[in-house]
């Protein structure tokens, strides 16, 4: 026969309440990654952001920096305006880019250091250690890297974010060269009254000289031909354009969507 349980034993055992768990307190660190955005100022741009990552406990990598304003210097310091940027905790459009970025530069066996910020609704990328390795000839395979990133990082998202890739600042170099450039053809334009033409450019490198001169009203720039013969004409305005068919050479771009479609993305 079972024994009986004694009447109090029964009534201390049915006086017990089930009391849920409660969740384990989240520790400092982790509660400073989820905080939310803060908007900071400070003499200049990196000043600010130092300020604000302050704030945050957080490292420059671990937040998305947009540059609200530049600093600006007023006459004999009156009226000066500070800088102005928003710091946002990662992950978002530009700590997904420099994950996958970095990823990207493992599978090539690339040491390099890789820092993200939004500015002016772009996401950019800075690179730093990978020399002309990742440049290559007249910034072609930093083209094909920059592509690549865009199509992995876009693939899934709803929202489409244009990532700008630039390696020790040599799209920035390249731009004030591409500038300079546009200037002595538009003056020799002026000087001899006839079109120049330019070959071996990138898109990246026409497009700059089409918006250097767009607005000069006595001459206009246009591009004929396809692949790497295609070439850039700064003409008289006005004067007639010539006909011209000339067949694909296969450009840069060409060979960057014949990798795109062998490469297997690993980092969705």
């Amino acid at each position: 026969m079972r024994k009986r349980m004694p009447r109090a034993g029964r009534r201390r055992l049915l006086s017990v309440r089930w009391r849920p768990a409660r969740p384990p307190r989240r520790r400092r660190s982790e509660a400073k990654t989820m905080q939310e955005e803060i908007i900071v100022e400070g003499k200049s741009v990196e000043e600010a952001i130092e300020q604000g990552l302050s704030q945050l406990g957080l490292s420059r990598e671990q937040v998305e920096v947009e540059v609200l304003e530049d600093a600006k210097s007023g006459l004999f310091g009156l009226m000066a305006k500070a800088a102005k940027v928003r710091l946002r905790p990662l992950e978002g459009g530009v700590g997904r880019a420099v994950r996958v970025a970095r990823e990207i530069l493992q599978h090539m066996g690339l040491e390099a250091e890789v820092e993200g910020m939004m500015e002016a609704g772009q996401v950019k990328i800075n690179i730093t250690g990978a020399g002309g390795i990742l440049i290559g000839r007249r910034g072609e395979t930093l083209s094909a890297f920059q592509y690549l990133l865009n199509r992995i990082c876009n693939q899934d998202s709803e929202r489409w974010d244009r990532i700008a890739v630039d390696v020790e600042r040599y799209r920035a170099r390249r731009e004030e060269k591409m500038v300079e450039m546009a200037e002595r053809l538009y003056r020799k334009v002026l000087d001899t009254g006839k079109a120049v033409t330019v070959k071996n450019l990138s898109a990246h490198d026409r497009r700059i000289v089409h918006m250097t001169l767009k607005d000069r009203g006595s001459v206009e720039t246009h591009s004929h031909g396809t692949g790497r013969l295609r070439k850039l004409v700064v003409a008289p305005r006005g004067g007639k354009r010539p006909e011209h068919r000339e067949k694909n050479a296969g450009g840069a771009s060409d060979r960057v969507r014949t990798f795109t479609k062998r490469f297997e993305s690993p980092f969705a």
